[in-house]
C-alpha cells in the first residue's frame, strides 16, 4: 500500500469505509503490483471507482463472516437493504472459529448488547435516576464532557487516554451535587438493569465452550475487570481464560505501539488467535496488523439507517431505535418483511396509543372499553397485555353493519349519499346495481318499474331513478335489516353489561361509523351509558359537528391534532393512497370483515381475504412483540414509554410512507376488496400495486 494515499481522506473515503471495497483493493494491489514493483495509478484508480459504484451505489452485496489472516479485510455488510439484512448462523460462525485455538471476543455491541442507539444514551436513565436533570447542564452533559476532560488530561500526562469509572465518579462529585458513591452505583446498576447478552453470539460462545476452546474478551471500556465479570456472568458468559480491559492496561485496542492485541499475542505467542468484534477499525484492521485472524460481526445499530432522522425526545429516540436494531439485526432469526414492519413501524404507535388510552381510562373512570373491528384485534391484544386497568370486549363492526343497523334506520339520504352517490361517483370501483342490491340485501325490489336493470353498472346515469326506486321501497328496506338490528343491539347491550362509562377504539376513520355507533349505545340505553370515542387519526371529508366534541379525543392527528403530521399522511405526496393502505395494513386483523347479523343470530362475514391473512398475522405479531419487548426491556424506567406523543408515534410511519419503492416493493400482491362497502357477494379485487399506479 502506498503510504501516501492510505494517509489520506480519499483513502478513507473510497476504500476503509467499506470492508468490501478494502478487501478486494488489497487484494487486486497484491495480485496486480506487489510482484511488479510499480504501480498504475489510472488502472488502480479505474479500479477503485468501479468498487465504489458497485459497492455504494449499485448495492452489490456479500453475505456472511469470513474469518481472515492479518493483513487482509473481513467482509462487511454494508449497504444492504436492512429489511433483507441477513447473517450467517450462529453454529456456521462457531464451525469457522473452531479452527483457532484461542478465541477472542469484543464486549460491548459484540458479546453484549444494549437497547441504545448510543451508547451514551443510557446516561439520561442515570440522570433521572440521580433526580440530576432540571439542572441547566443535563446529567448526560455533565457525564459525557467529564470524561472526555480526563481522557484528554491524561494524553498530556502519559501520553494514555485510558481512565477509569472510579476516575469519572471522582471527578463528578468534585464538580456537582452527586456523591461519589450514589453516581458509581447508579451507573454500574444502570448497566446490569440494561446490558443483555447478544443472543447470536452467546449461541457462538456456548458452542466453541462445550468444544473446549479457549475463549478470551478484549475491550476497550472505562468499566474495570471486576465489573466486566459480574456483567458478562449476568448475561450468562462464564469461563472465560482472561479479560483484557483497556483500562486496567493504560492502552486501548488503537494505541500507538504496545495495545491490547500486542499483550494478547504475546501471552498466547504460540496458539493461533482469532478476533471477533463489530468495528472495522480497531477490532478488524488492529487486529490484523498484530498478527491475529479475524472474523467481523455488523454492528446492530450500523445495519439501518432508515429511521436515524426520526424525530423524537432524545430518551426515546435512542430506546427505540436501540430496541428494535438489537432485536431485528442480531441475527438469531431472518425475520420477514412484514415482520420488521409491525415491529419497526407499527409497534411504536399502537403502544403509544394503548397507553394514552389508559390515562384516559384511568381518569375519566372509564369501566369497559370496546375495541372494534377489525383494526381492534390488534389494539386489544396489546391492550390486555400491557395495560390492562379494565375489562375490554372485541366488537364486530363494519361499513355495512353501520349502513343496515344505523344509517337505514332514520336518514334515506344519508344512506343514499354515503353508499349509493360515492359508489357510483369512483368509477375505478364500478359494480352492478344487481351486485349493489345483494350486498345489502334488498334485490327483491322491483327495478323495471324505474326503468333499471341489475345489469346496469352502478354510475351517475342511473342515480335519478335508483334513487326514486329505493326511496319508494324504503320502508321495505328497512324491514329487512330490523331482524339484524334487533340481534346486533342484543349483542351490543350484552357487551356494555353493568358499565356506566364506556370507550369505543378504533383506528383511521372519519370519525361517521363510530359516531354512529356512540349514538346507537346512547339510544339503546337511554343516554345511562356515557360513550368515549377514541380514534388513532380523523380525517374530515366534512366539517362536521363532532370535530370538537368533548368526548371525541384523537391520538396522533387530525385537522386540529398535530396537524404537520396531517399533512404529511393526506398532503400532496400521497394523494395517490399508498401511504394510507399502508397504515391501514398495520392493524388489520386476519379474519374477514363483518356483513352483519341474520334472522337466527348468525354472524355474518363477507368472503375470506386469504391472500393477505400470512402478511398482516406477521404484521400483527410484530406489533405485539415490539409492545412487549419494549415494555419489559425498559420497566425500571417506565416513564420513557409512559407519555408517548401522538406526533412521536407517527414519526417512523411518515418515514417509510414516503418511501414509496419500499411500499410497492413489499405491498405489490397485497390484495384489496375494492368494493367500499364490503359485501357477501363475490367483490372486485386489486392488488396495492394496482391502486396506487
Amino acid at each position: 500500500m502506498n503510504i501516501s494515499f492510505a494517509d489520506t481522506k480519499l483513502y478513507e473515503i473510497f476504500v476503509v469505509k467499506n470492508g468490501y471495497i478494502k478487501e478486494e483493493y488489497d487484494n487486486y494491489i497484491k495480485i496486480n503490483f506487489q510482484k511488479k514493483g510499480r504501480r498504475n495509478r489510472v488502472l488502480e484508480w479505474i479500479f477503485l471507482l468501479r468498487l465504489n459504484l458497485a459497492y455504494k451505489i449499485l448495492n452489490r452485496k456479500k453475505d456472511g463472516y469470513e474469518a481472515k489472516s492479518g493483513g487482509e479485510s473481513s467482509r462487511s455488510f454494508c449497504n444492504i437493504d436492512a429489511f433483507a439484512f441477513e447473517r450467517i448462523k450462529p453454529h456456521q460462525l462457531a464451525m469457522q472459529l473452531l479452527n483457532y485455538e484461542v478465541i477472542s471476543f469484543d464486549i460491548f455491541d459484540t458479546l453484549l448488547l444494549r437497547p441504545f442507539k448510543k451508547p451514551s444514551d443510557l446516561f439520561h436513565i442515570i440522570g433521572k435516576r440521580l433526580n440530576f436533570e432540571g439542572f441547566a447542564f443535563s446529567f448526560y452533559r455533565v457525564r459525557t464532557e467529564i470524561e472526555k476532560e480526563l481522557r484528554d488530561e491524561k494524553y498530556r500526562r502519559i501520553g494514555s487516554r485510558e481512565i477509569t469509572i472510579y476516575d469519572i465518579y471522582h471527578e463528578i462529585e468534585r464538580r456537582t451535587n452527586i456523591a461519589y458513591e450514589e453516581g458509581l452505583n447508579e451507573e454500574i446498576q444502570a448497566e446490569m438493569d440494561y446490558c443483555f447478552a447478544n443472543p447470536y453470539m452467546l449461541q457462538v460462545f456456548k458452542i466453541l465452550k462445550n468444544q473446549g476452546k479457549r475463549i478470551i474478551a478484549t475491550s476497550d471500556m472505562y468499566l474495570p475487570r471486576e465489573i466486566m465479570i459480574k456483567l458478562l456472568s449476568g448475561c450468562g458468559y462464564e469461563g472465560f481464560d482472561r479479560i483484557y480491559v483497556s483500562c486496567d492496561y493504560e492502552c486501548s485496542k488503537n494505541s500507538n505501539g504496545r495495545n491490547l492485541f500486542h499483550i494478547v499475542k504475546s501471552d498466547y505467542a504460540d496458539k493461533s488467535i482469532c478476533h471477533v468484534g463489530d468495528n472495522m477499525i480497531s477490532d478488524i484492521d488492529r487486529a490484523q496488523k498484530e498478527g491475529l485472524y479475524t472474523a467481523y460481526y455488523k454492528n446492530v445499530h450500523q445495519v439501518s439507517e432508515t429511521l436515524n432522522n426520526v424525530r423524537m425526545a432524545e430518551v426515546l429516540k435512542g430506546s427505540y431505535l436501540g430496541l428494535i436494531e438489537c432485536k431485528l439485526y442480531n441475527g438469531v432469526k431472518n425475520h420477514s418483511f412484514f415482520y420488521q414492519y409491525g415491529y419497526a413501524y407499527g409497534g411504536i404507535y399502537v403502544l403509544g396509543y394503548m397507553k394514552w388510552i389508559d390515562r384516559f381510562v384511568r381518569d375519566k373512570k372509564i369501566d369497559k372499553l370496546l375495541f372494534v373491528a377489525r383494526d381492534g384485534y390488534v389494539y386489544k391484544k396489546v391492550y390486555d397485555k400491557i395495560c390492562g386497568s379494565v375489562e375490554s370486549a372485541y366488537l364486530y363492526w363494519s361499513r355495512v353493519a353501520l349502513m343496515k343497523y344505523c344509517v337505514a334506520d332514520r336518514n334515506f339520504e344519508d344512506f343514499f349519499e354515503r353508499v349509493v352517490k360515492i359508489k357510483a361517483a369512483n368509477s375505478a370501483e364500478s359494480v352492478s346495481i344487481g351486485y349493489f342490491l345483494r350486498i345489502f340485501e334488498i334485490d327483491n325490489i322491483n327495478l323495471v318499474k324505474f326503468n333499471l336493470d341489475e345489469r346496469q353498472e352502478l354510475n351517475d346515469s342511473v342515480l335519478k331513478n335508483l334513487k326514486q326506486c329505493l326511496l319508494y321501497y324504503w320502508d321495505q328496506i328497512q324491514q329487512t335489516y330490523e331482524a339484524g338490528k334487533k340481534a346486533f343491539c342484543k349483542l351490543l347491550l350484552a357487551e356494555i353489561g353493568s358499565a356506566e362509562t364506556i370507550g369505543i377504539v378504533d383506528a383511521s376513520s372519519n370519525g361517521y361509523g363510530l359516531m354512529n355507533l356512540k349514538y346507537l349505545i346512547e339510544s339503546l340505553t337511554d343516554n345511562a351509558v356515557r360513550v368515549n370515542v377514541f380514534m388513532a387519526d380523523r380525517v374530515y371529508a366534512n366539517n362536521r359537528g363532532f370535530v370538537y366534541d368533548e368526548s371525541v379525543h384523537c391520538y396522533l392527528f387530525s385537522e386540529t391534532v398535530n396537524n404537520d403530521c396531517y399533512t404529511s399522511m393526506y398532503g400532496r405526496h400521497n394523494s395517490d393512497g399508498a401511504a394510507n393502505l399502508a397504515f391501514e395494513f398495520l392493524t388489520q386483523a386476519p379474519h374477514a370483515r363483518f356483513a352483519g347479523i341474520d334472522k337466527k343470530e348468525k354472524f355474518l362475514f363477507d368472503p375470506p381475504e386469504n391472500e393477505n391473512y400470512e402478511a398482516t398475522g406477521e404484521i400483527s405479531t410484530g406489533i405485539v412483540d415490539f409492545c412487549n419487548d419494549f415494555t419489559q426491556t425498559f420497566r425500571k424506567d417506565r416513564y420513557i414509554f409512559e407519555n408517548i406523543s401522538g406526533s412521536e408515534a407517527f414519526r417512523p410511519f411518515e418515514i417509510i410512507a414516503r418511501n414509496k419503492a419500499v411500499l410497492r416493493k413489499y405491498f405489490k400482491d397485497i390484495v384489496v376488496e375494492k368494493n367500499i362497502v364490503g359485501g357477501n357477494a363475490k367483490g372486485r379485487k386489486e392488488t396495492y400495486a394496482d391502486i396506487i399506479k
